[in-house]
């Protein structure tokens, strides 16, 4: 379809005038509209903001009033048993606070005193006391306060039974009653209620103070809001507290003075507005924020803000303000019927005006359409004429000359296209032999027209021949592999954006084998549209990087293989170092305690536990040795005679402790058929059957345990055994079911795997592999698991069984007071060395498993030293020392304990706050060296010669009569007795110092003998 000139030049003016004019009327109209909005939301927001204020300063009143009242009373100044004082004090107070309605005090004993405000500014007085007769009494009183004439009499009233009363006991803080109607003057009133206690926290009394809410409504009516707008106040539930309307909010019904709900109000814009936020929000409750809304009812659109209102005495109440739009429209509507008919005259004279001048336009153009229409007909001698326009005329003079040049370059161009011609002919050819003389695959793109020419080995490198791949772009799409192809379009595109000033990518592409090879694709785009920058040419190569990658991909694996193992060698030697010094610790601290002590016979409690130590120190040396020998293919087993009930009850009884000192319970299941001697290796049948169960120990947390062995098959000379051991704990996932067997690999918090070394189940599975079985299992996470392996095992009839030892020390006790010391450590070995080394010395011990716990020991306990463990669960020592730094002062000295002995560990805890370092194993003469120091003791030595000669002692001894409830107690065998009556006499006479030192060294050895010689030596 073909336009005419005069309607190209016509129409686009007219659309152009129309929608100008258009623009002009719509954008009045909406600014009209926006300014209407914003006006709007000012007011309501102002309004908003100045009801909140008022009713601030109007509602603070009556609690202030409570407040001055309870004070005055806590203070003395008042007293709530001096009624005619009250009754001053309330008349003055009323009169200095004019909106509040009444004053008043009600106590527990029934007794009430207030003054009430009329309506006509004059006051009432009302008592029910002792006096009355507990009737409740009114009376007229003057400007003086005086009584003037008794009103009304009311006989036994008791103001506990009033609501006010209930509702301030039951809060037992200030608060605000339920909303109410007075039956004098049919008023709505609220009551600040505070309830008054006494020094033991009894209930003595409330203070009240009235409020008359009738000058809300005053408040609102006195507002401006728009022409007809309105505001209102109303309770969650509906329920109208004040309106500007002339409505009041309660209605007489059936006798009854009722509260009126707001949607079931007379005033039709105030129901309108309450109907629509119950519909919006079905429940007023869910109105948190301000709310800024416009709604319509009927024809009209009403603008509505609602701000919640509350306060800290239970207040919580909807301020509502609504406002009709067209308050603020009408000279707005006016305005914009003006500019629509201004608008429409305005095009009307445009499209006349457009008419006329695309006629005198055109005409001439009409001329130069014509002559331009014969040249290209042949026709090149054409003259024409421009006209009274000088623009038309200067193209007519070009147009004459341009008909002249055609003339003389048609002549021309022949010869300059043979020329061309020939040259590209060159070109091709020389690109052609560069091709086959190198092993990249040249490709070239014409992105103008999305034609691809794909060189012959381009294609070859893939295993095409020249005609096997059309020369188009889908080609090289097809063959890049799919996960590469995103990344290698994104490329292409940045460079031809000129975000990179070269393409250079690799990727994978198809074979026609079928397998991908490695590209390394390297490009350049080569021509640009020089005024808009847009590519137009892109050229580059291809080159075959396979071998290359698969040289890299190898390396790759092999550093990831080589640095997996040097990580695994790294933290498999750090849990080494501290799994090996905890039983060190253990052991050596035990030696020390029993090189100094005169009795090994209180510490063999420490002999076991040495016994435990060096079994567990023995366990991971063998775990580490078995681990080697599995890898070497070196170990065997040896199997001999052993009794196997006697075997399984050794089993039992070391995994039951383990059980009970967890607090869970544990299962034993024997069949009663089971053989009563086998032939095994006897160490590693232990060794699995212990991991296993410790594992499970380990890994519950609550619940049971349950060990069962029962017999499969039996033959003559064999028995095929089941083991059993399922648990309530933790569970494991089926991701974690597939680690378990591998070296060092640990599941469960990080708190429980610090207890192994992960190497436990790989080499259990490893010897019961060796035995011809399998270790099976089964778990569910958060319910438990049961791992079992069935072995046959020769039928025997022998069986076997050992037992342990132990040493002494100097220093006895020291002088001055008991010091108290804190001990922190996870490990309960740990600690009970320190304790059992400390407590005989006299010291006062407190224990704590972690850092958060150790801060809830130290406030109770207020230690006189702290020695803490670094690596712990919850709070390390680090951070519990920190917090210690925080909270109580520095010359409270903190002692590091810990396995990790490196000189940063070290520096670290000094830095954290740590006064010294102690090593693990402890040195307990060290730890001594350290308590001198830090608690600037003296130590009491040891003296042969008194303890078997007490006699010859310079001991001032106390009389016979305060030797009396000692020499019970160690009749009796009382020890913990006679220690507390020696500190108990040395407290009572300094004097008896060396005395008390005596009794707690022969009672830290139990040498009982000893002392009743020495009591008997002195009577």
């Amino acid at each position: 379809m073909k336009l005419q000139l005069r309607s190209i030049l016509i129409v686009p003016f007219v659309l152009q005038i129309f929608a100008a004019v258009g623009l002009t009327g719509w954008l009045s109209l909406r600014n009209g509209q926006r300014a209407v909005n914003d006006l709007a939301t000012q007011l309501r927001g102002e309004l908003a903001k100045r009801i909140q204020q008022t009713m601030n300063t109007y509602l603070e009143t009556p609690h202030l009033v409570t407040k001055i009242n309870a004070d005055a009373l806590r203070l003395g100044v008042l007293n709530v048993n001096d009624f005619p004082s009250l009754e001053r004090y309330f008349f003055s107070q009323i009169q200095q606070f004019n909106k509040v309605s009444n004053v008043a005090l009600a106590t527990e004993q029934g007794e009430y005193v207030g003054v009430t405000r009329q309506a006509n500014n004059s006051f009432i007085l009302e008592v029910s006391d002792r006096r009355t007769g507990y009737n409740y009494n009114t009376w007229r009183v003057d400007k003086q306060g005086k009584r003037l004439k008794q009103l009304e009499r009311v006989p036994n009233y008791d103001p506990r039974q009033r609501d006010w009363y209930k509702t301030g006991a039951k809060a037992r803080k200030p608060i605000w009653t339920d909303i109410y109607t007075y039956i004098e003057n049919q008023q709505l009133a609220i009551t600040a209620d505070r309830p008054l206690y006494n020094s033991q926290g009894k209930l003595v009394g409330i203070m009240t103070a009235d409020l008359i809410l009738s000058q809300i409504s005053d408040f609102l009516r006195s507002l401006q809001i728009g022409e007809t707008g309105q505001a209102f106040i109303m309770e969650r539930s509906g329920l109208l507290v004040g309106t500007s309307s002339n409505e009041k909010p309660f209605r007489k019904h059936q006798g009854k003075v009722e509260r009126l709900k707001a949607w079931e109000s007379r005033d039709p814009l105030t129901k309108g507005t309450a109907q629509y936020l119950l519909k919006n929000f079905a429940d007023l409750k869910q109105i948190q924020g301000i709310q800024q809304l416009d709604f319509k009812m009927g024809s009209d659109r009403l603008f509505l803000e609602v701000l919640p209102y509350k306060d800290k005495f239970g207040l919580d109440w909807l301020i509502v303000i609504v406002v009709p739009e067209k308050d603020f429209m009408a000279h707005i509507n006016a305005n914009t019927r003006i500019t629509i008919l201004l608008c429409f005259a305005a095009l009307v004279i445009a499209t006349m005006l457009g008419i006329y001048t695309s006629r005198w336009i055109s005409k001439p153009i009409l001329c130069l359409v014509q002559s331009a229409e014969a040249m290209s007909k042949g026709d090149l001698d054409q003259q024409v004429s421009g006209g009274k326009i000088a623009e038309l005329n200067t193209l007519a003079s070009a147009f004459n000359q341009m008909a002249i040049q055609l003339n003389e370059l048609f002549h021309t161009l022949e010869q300059r296209v043979q020329e061309r011609t020939e040259a590209l002919r060159i070109s091709q050819e020389r690109l052609q032999l560069v091709n086959k003389s190198v092993n990249d695959g040249i490709w070239d793109w014409d992105i103008s027209t999305n034609q691809v020419y794909l060189a012959p080995q381009w294609k070859m490198m893939l295993g095409y021949s020249d005609s096997e791949i059309p020369n188009e772009f889908y080609s090289w799409e097809n063959l890049v592999h799919p996960d590469d192809l995103p990344e290698a379009k994104s490329a292409i595109q940045d460079h031809l954006e000129g975000r990179t000033e070269n393409f250079h990518i690799e990727f994978r592409m198809r074979h026609k084998q079928g397998h991908y090879l490695w590209i390394l694709s390297r490009a350049k785009v080569v021509v640009r549209d020089n005024s808009t920058g847009k590519p137009i040419r892109m050229v580059g190569s291809h080159t075959d990087i396979s071998d290359r990658k698969q040289t890299d991909l190898e390396l790759q694996k092999a550093k990831e293989a080589a640095d997996k193992a040097n990580q695994a060698k790294s933290e498999f030697l750090a849990n080494m170092s501290h799994e090996l010094r905890t039983p060190l610790n253990s052991i050596l601290g035990y030696a020390q305690i029993m090189q100094r002590s005169d009795n090994l016979n209180q510490h063999y409690k420490g002999i076991k536990v040495i016994e435990q130590a060096g079994n567990h120190l023995l366990t991971l040396i063998n775990d580490i040795l078995d681990l080697a020998k599995i890898e070497a293919r070196k170990m065997e087993l040896l199997p001999k005679n052993l009794h196997f009930h006697s075997f399984l009850f050794g089993v039992v009884e070391i995994a039951k402790i383990r059980a009970d000192n967890k607090n869970i319970v544990f299962h034993f299941v024997e069949v009663e058929n089971l053989p009563n001697g086998v032939i095994a290796d006897e160490k590693r049948l232990r060794q699995v059957l212990l991991n296993l169960l410790g594992n499970a120990i380990k890994f519950t947390d609550s619940g049971s345990v349950t060990f069962k062995v029962e017999v499969l098959k039996q033959q003559a000379n064999t028995s095929k055994i089941r083991f059993t051991i399922q648990d309530t704990g933790i569970g494991m996932s089926p991701e974690q079911l597939a680690k378990i067997f591998l070296p060092f690999e640990q599941v469960g918090s990080q708190y429980r795997r610090a207890e192994g070394t992960g190497l436990g189940l790989t080499i259990c599975s490893q010897i019961v592999a060796m035995m011809g079985s399998k270790i099976q299992v089964s778990s569910q996470l958060g319910v438990g698991s049961i791992f079992w392996f069935d072995v046959d095992l020769p039928l025997s009839n022998e069986w076997i069984n050992t037992a342990a030892s132990s040493e002494k020390g100097k220093i006895i006790n020291y002088e001055g007071e008991r010091k108290k010391i804190l001990i922190v450590d996870d490990k309960e070995v740990n600690r009970m060395v320190i304790v059992e080394f400390l407590k005989p010395l006299g010291f006062l011990i407190a224990e704590a498993e972690n850092g958060r716990e150790g801060l809830t020991k130290l406030a109770e306990f207020a230690a006189d030293l702290i020695i803490t463990d670094i690596a712990m669960p919850e709070m390390n020592g680090y951070e519990f020392v920190r917090e210690i730094r925080q909270l109580y002062p520095q010359k409270l000295p903190v002692i590091a304990s810990s396995a990790s002995v490196s000189q940063s560990d070290q520096s670290l805890a000094i830095a954290s706050g740590c006064n010294d370092f102690l090593e693990k194993p402890i040195d307990l003469e060290k730890l001594l060296i350290f308590l001198q120091k830090y608690l600037n003791l003296q130590w009491i030595y040891e003296n042969k010669e008194t303890e078997t000669q007490p006699e010859q002692q310079e001991i001032i001894f106390p009389t016979s009569e305060e030797l009396k409830t000692l020499y019970k107690a160690i009749k009796i065998g009382d020890i913990t007795a006679v220690e507390e009556e020696a500190k108990r006499l040395a407290q009572m006479n300094s004097q008896y110092q060396d005395f008390r030192a005596r009794i707690l060294s022969l009672a830290a050895e139990f040498d009982e003998s000893g002392i009743i010689k020495l009591i008997e030596f002195r009577r």
